[in-house]
């Protein structure tokens, strides 16, 4: 074989290679089940129907349960509003900012789904994590970080500050993020999971350790099935996360994590005891 054919034929080998591998770009990353009509997804694994009463119902290994949502208890408050304060303020002199443990970074743990690239269901992914605003000021909240966006980094910092320096500007059943890589051609372990078991258990590290367990609820932004304060929600979590980390051009799936139950994993005295709903 001449030099001219070898090359020639390492082409022809080189497209067979890369065509079915180009196909399958995307293929490992979705689920067996598909979610999605006309573009957005709807989570029917979960019913809020009740939630004015502080019931949530939920799919969970294909039975529906009902469960009792939780205030999430004020060791929990005091170091996590704590923690963020410590942190603004730290950014706002120069001084440090935000780290890889406290309140911000929350260890997800979810199972149920199925994705075509692994044998496994059970996943764990760390995201931000943040607090949910009170209905009653959730509006306001929106047309500030729209009027300011444009801000000074540290008048952003003083109205963050300001924000999380009252414990009443917050709902304290509730945990939130953002669903940031999922989409009908990429599909995250968990939104998998969620969709089909919502059920997450969200890990806090830090001096101080909580686990909170919680009923998880995620909401696609062309989603109208949505109640009014979702909607509020997820445009403030957006708006919140690129108040701070600069703005996106499109919106991203809500998750609410409406607390069950918490438990104290600090080092020491605590180690994993529950601590609510108190135990009798």
């Amino acid at each position: 074989m001449n030099r001219r054919s070898f090359f020639k034929m390492l082409s022809f080998g080189s497209m067979i290679l890369a065509g079915p591998l180009g196909l399958m770009a995307g293929f490992w990353e979705k689920g067996e089940k598909n979610y999605w009509e006309n573009g957005i997804f709807r989570q029917k694994s979960i019913d809020i129907s009740n939630i004015e009463s502080g019931i949530i119902r939920a799919r969970i290994d294909n039975s529906w349960l009902e469960y009792s949502i939780k205030k999430l208890p004020s060791d929990f408050m005091e170091w996590n509003l704590g923690s963020r304060l410590k942190a603004l303020k730290a950014m706002r002199e120069g001084t440090g900012g935000f780290t890889l443990g406290g309140p911000h970074s929350g260890m997800v743990a979810t199972w149920g789904g199925k994705r075509k690239d692994s044998v496994f269901t059970l996943n764990n992914a760390v995201k931000g994590i943040g607090m949910a605003p009170a209905s009653g000021k959730v509006d306001s909240f929106i047309e500030h970080m729209v009027s300011h966006g444009n801000d000074d980094m540290r008048d952003k910092l003083d109205w963050l500050i300001e924000l999380y320096g009252n414990h009443e500007n917050f709902d304290p059943r509730m945990q939130t993020s953002l669903e940031l890589y999922t989409s009908r051609d990429f599909e995250t372990h968990t939104f998998l999971n969620i969709m089909e078991n919502p059920a997450a258990t969200i890990v806090f590290l830090d001096r101080q350790s909580f686990e909170v367990r919680s009923i998880a609820r995620i909401v696609h932004p062309g989603d109208n099935t949505a109640d009014e304060y979702e909607k509020k929600l997820l445009k403030y979590v957006n708006r919140i996360h690129g108040f701070f980390h600069g703005e996106f051009s499109i919106e991203f799936p809500l998750l609410i994590f409406y607390a069950v139950e918490v438990f104290d994993n600090t080092p020491g005295n605590k180690k994993g005891v529950r601590i609510m709903p108190p135990l009798l």
